[in-house]
């Protein structure tokens, strides 16, 4: 497989976008499950490191290739790649496994009321336990419900205890819309929402 090992150049902003599950057709293209329903970047970007999983730490500096991308396009939840180098059926398959990291710089620039789904992820989220705003938890996915994103949230620890029905508390799901989401602060990892805890 023509490819190369970039110790010193890898990127400190690396986001894992997704993962290699196959490779697709016979002429050496992958079949990537996006980790995000938000596949507007691996579509458009053209620069790509590919690491494999058992080494996932970026300061380790191994196993991270780059590659650079042809073409992208869906087919049904997966995204299909073509790379630059001529991979073969099997050196295709050799990446199975394989996580896909684009570094973060590349990007393209969001609008306003606009955000990338990986950048949500990690924030905390504030809403309200009667008047009083409280931090409700930590967003850990996000996804499609057909109308409008879902914010997963793992509640916090605090919010547990004064919950009063631990045993059947689970992820709080709080919808991503104008009615709901009251600002977005990146720069210090806060969604702020008029959600209400019963």
């Amino acid at each position: 497989m023509s490819s190369y090992l970039e110790t010193l150049n890898i990127p400190s902003d690396l986001v894992e976008l997704g993962r290699i599950v196959s490779s697709y057709g016979v002429n050496g293209l992958l079949k990537i499950y996006p980790y995000s329903e938000d596949q507007s970047i691996l579509l458009n970007i053209s620069d790509c490191w590919i690491v494999s999983n058992k080494c996932r730490s970026i300061t380790t500096g191994l196993n991270f290739y780059h590659h650079n991308i042809v073409s992208a396009r869906i087919h049904g939840k997966f995204i299909i790649v073509r790379l630059m180098e001529n991979l073969s059926r099997e050196d295709s398959n050799a990446l199975r496994g394989y996580t896909i990291c684009v570094s973060r710089s590349l990007f393209p620039s969001t609008g306003d009321d606009e955000y990338y789904w990986v950048d949500l992820i990690g924030c905390f989220v504030h809403g309200y336990s009667g008047e009083t705003q409280c931090c409700i938890g930590v967003v850990n996915n996000i996804f499609e419900n057909g109308a409008h994103p879902i914010l997963s949230i793992t509640p916090d620890i605090n919010f547990l205890k004064n919950y009063k029905n631990k045993n059947k508390i689970e992820d709080i799901l709080v919808p991503f819309v104008k009615s709901y989401i009251v600002n977005v602060n990146l720069e210090d990892n806060c969604i702020f929402t008029s959600w209400q805890i019963d």
